[in-house]
């Protein structure tokens, strides 16, 4: 897979942070990330392929957040939709 990047934000906060996509499926993604997220909560991601030909908005609601190194934090979660088909094939390919 190629490295993906993709912009995640609060719902309600102006701010948005980069983050690196570790794991992508249909139905979920786990990302490396700078801050801290508290587990339940739903935020704004958009998610931008390698080549940056493509993206997708989608909600992520937040299952997992730990400290992955100093000042790295793995987030994951599923989103509120599942992918379709020709929504994944370019991250992939």
């Amino acid at each position: 897979m190629h490295r993906t990047l993709c912009l995640l934000q609060m719902p309600g906060e102006t701010s948005q942070t980069t983050a690196i996509v570790q794991n992508l499926s249909l139905k979920g993604i786990g990302v490396h990330v700078d801050r801290e997220y508290t587990v339940g909560a739903t935020l704004d991601l958009l998610l931008v392929n390698a080549s940056h030909t493509f993206s997708v908005t989608l909600e992520l609601k937040v299952v997992r957040c730990f400290r992955a190194a100093p000042n790295l934090y793995f987030v994951a979660g599923p989103f509120t939709r599942s992918l379709r088909h020709e929504e994944v094939v370019p991250f992939i390919l």
